[in-house]
């Protein structure tokens, strides 16, 4: 790591992160899992790619 690199840090930790704030207000959006790292256990990441297919 480049010296001083270990310095710097982002002044927005949550800069990028999404809200679905908006999409749940106009739409009624609920999603089935609060995040991916709970799809993820519950194994619907797993599922979800083998419907998809093969890879291109």
């Amino acid at each position: 790591m480049p010296a001083g690199l270990h310095e710097l840090t982002d002044p927005d930790p949550w800069f990028g992160i999404v809200s679905n704030q908006r999409i749940r207000r106009e739409l009624g959006f609920r999603p089935i899992y609060p995040s991916v790292w709970t799809a993820r256990d519950a194994g619907a990441l797993r599922r979800s790619l083998r419907r998809v297919g093969p890879a291109l």
